[in-house]
């Protein structure tokens, strides 16, 4: 049985029977797993070491620490392809950890580990909460109680992956919106600092005279321009207290009206999705349901929940439980749920509806990002024509006042 503890890469060097050399480099715990690798696929141990250079060392600092959303894909898929072909959990496990890079070798050998010591491989993803959320484990562990754990592995890694699929839209959506605030953030820091001076000096030996609100802006121009290390260590603060309040931000900025639609919309998309997963396990309805609502924001939900499923305990069906709270689903939503209890096929009229829902969600960003690019366009072309007209007005005002010859 393998011990728990960080996993390494070993070098190693074998010889068979017949005195050929081998060798080669693995993820393992300890020496003793490498020696037992050796022994059962060629023969005697001539040398084992932890291999140990720069490059590791520097791939050891700048790991990744968390799966990201393709991990958790790969991990899902793989182990779910390799469990439908009849291999072993632990043997698949295995595979996996031979074929992954360190972070993802280490997370895979200490898995494994913990299913030697007769851990459930719910119990197992339990021990590393960074990693695997509560929801996912208890997919998991409703897999493994119905005898399907293969089907909900496969499951899962759809999930993670149409996740992964919105997130790179919505990231992709907002990509053209800040990057032109940034283009007009440096246009302006370049303006300040490179070509409001001249235009100053040139104003300066002119003796010409600025209107009040000229007046300010150029003062307030020329405090940037000398206080730069002061006006960088500024920004520099309220950079980092925007990104320690990221958090407290983003959920401000979910009460506006535009983007609240939006956010609701993937919340009932996940919402189905995660019912449809447990109930296709074998999940009772009250269990997947309380399962589902997880992946809700709780103040919203902490009491609806408990009363839907107080109400399904009665004799309700679903779609007459969810229906008694407006707002909680769409109405598209409810009328694929009640089709589908209707035909039977309740698990796939709700994934059907979250595919409708992340599809009505991504026609609205593209419409909304069709609409803003003319917008942000135009604001653009008003603040950086604000800005020219403030700082050559007075050049004008000059211009016409000039006596005429």
């Amino acid at each position: 049985m393998m011990e728990g503890g960080k996993v390494k890469r070993y070098r190693w060097r074998a010889k068979n029977r017949q005195g050929e050399n081998f060798s080669g480099e693995m993820l393992a715990l300890n020496n003793n797993e490498v020696a037992a690798f050796i022994q059962s696929n060629y023969g005697y141990v001539t040398e084992i070491s932890p291999k140990v250079s720069w490059q590791c060392l520097g791939s050891s600092f700048w790991q990744r620490r968390k799966l990201t959303a393709q991990d958790k894909v790969n991990f899902f898929r793989q182990l779910a392809t390799l469990v439908v072909s009849g291999i072993p959990l632990l043997r698949a496990l295995e595979l996996l950890k031979k074929k992954s890079d360190n972070y993802m070798g280490e997370l895979c050998c200490g898995i494994e580990a913990d299913l030697e010591k007769g851990l459930p491989l719910s119990g197992a993803l339990a021990k590393r909460p960074r990693d695997f959320a509560q929801l996912t484990i208890h997919i998991v562990q409703a897999g493994e109680t119905s005898g399907q754990l293969e089907g909900t592995l496969a499951h899962l890694a759809d999930y993670y992956e149409s996740e992964m699929k919105l997130r790179k839209f919505l990231r992709g959506a907002c990509l053209y919106p800040c990057f032109i605030l940034v283009m007009l953030l440096v246009m302006l820091v370049l303006f300040i600092f490179q070509v409001l001076p001249l235009i100053l000096n040139l104003y300066q030996a002119m003796e010409v005279e600025f209107a009040p609100g000229e007046a300010n802006f150029i003062s307030l121009a020329v405090l940037l321009t000398e206080q730069w290390p002061w006006a960088l260590v500024g920004g520099l603060g309220l950079g980092v207290l925007f990104y320690r309040n990221r958090a407290l931000i983003g959920k401000a900025c979910l009460h506006l009206p535009l983007i609240k639609k939006f956010y609701y919309t993937v919340l009932e998309a996940r919402f189905c999705k995660i019912l449809g997963i447990m109930l296709r396990s074998g999940v009772v309805l009250p269990l997947a349901l309380e399962a589902a609502q997880k992946t809700l924001p709780q103040e919203q939900t902490a009491q609806t929940s408990q009363q839907v499923a107080g109400d399904i305990l009665r004799g309700l069906s679903l779609s007459q439980a969810l229906g008694r709270y407006r707002g909680f689903l769409g109405q598209t939503t409810m009328e694929f749920l009640a089709i589908g209890e209707e035909s039977g096929q309740t698990v796939k009229m709700l994934l059907s509806a979250a595919q409708v829902a992340e599809e009505e969600l991504h026609n609205r960003v593209k419409e909304l990002k069709t609409l803003l690019e003319p917008v942000i366009m135009l604001s653009l072309a008003l603040i950086v024509g604000g800005i020219i007209y403030t700082i050559t007005s007075p050049l004008f005002k000059l211009v016409q006042n000039l006596p005429e010859y």
